[in-house]
């Protein structure tokens, strides 16, 4: 029986690894996490935004309570109302989970051009995953079953936004 289901999971290997790359962009390891930043400023320019601010700042599920740590980006941008609802549509359809649980919409009576002013929280939970796995109790999942393809296909439907610049590095300030 194990090495049938070996011999499957070999036959299964370009199907995993698409998946993996797939669920990769949904939640994103640690060292992944700034490109956010990147992912966060195509969005903008594809709702035809002009961006002002951009930062990020990490949280830990200990001062969250949540399950997962997340990462916490604040930007700033000049848009019209129309490319704020935009805005939110493109978030929503994005593979990578975002969620925005705060923003200001501001215009003034005096704007010509009817560009308003936005700040925004993008929060996003990201994987720290720890090299001490244990192995002892084995995780079933069956990647045949029709609510895990189901799953998979939802994912594969939503945008993917690739890295524009892959090398770019973040360099820390003191």
């Amino acid at each position: 029986k194990k090495v049938n289901d070996l011999n499957r999971l070999a036959n299964s290997q370009s199907i995993l690894d698409e998946n993996l790359e797939i669920l990769n962009k949904v939640l994103v390891p640690e060292p992944e996490v700034p490109r956010l930043l990147d992912q966060a400023t195509q969005i903008a320019e594809k709702a035809g935004m002009s961006l002002e601010k951009l930062s990020y700042s990490y949280s830990s599920k200990k001062s969250t309570g949540a399950g997962f740590d997340t990462v916490t980006v604040s930007m700033g941008v000049k848009s019209s109302l129309d490319q704020l609802i935009l805005f939110m549509e493109l978030v929503e359809n994005a593979s990578r989970y975002v969620s925005v649980p705060n923003f200001r919409y501001s215009i003034s009576t005096n704007a010509k051009d009817a560009l308003g002013s936005s700040t925004f929280s993008l929060d996003s939970p990201y994987l720290f995953v720890q090299s001490t796995a244990v192995t002892d109790d084995p995780i079933k999942l069956d990647i045949t079953d029709y609510k895990f393809i189901q799953f998979m296909d939802k994912m594969k439907s939503l945008d993917q936004y690739d890295f524009i610049n892959k090398d770019i590095q973040a360099e820390e300030q003191p």
